[in-house]
């Protein structure tokens, strides 16, 4: 039976991952809450989807 890999991201791509929401909202001009906030959602919805092993297509 011939079974195929499902990709992942490996460790190294999370951590950039993580690193670019990070760039993205430090680079920008306005500092306000709702950036702020917005900022802290993304990452959390990465680091829940590499806790649990969540896909993409999951959600």
């Amino acid at each position: 039976m011939l079974q195929t890999q499902t990709d992942h991201l490996t460790i190294n791509e999370y951590q950039v991952l993580l690193e670019a929401v990070e760039k993205k909202y430090n680079e920008l001009k306005r500092k306000s809450t709702r950036n702020l906030q917005i900022k802290e959602r993304n990452k959390l919805l990465l680091q829940m989807m590499w806790i649990t092993g969540g896909r993409i297509s999951d959600y």
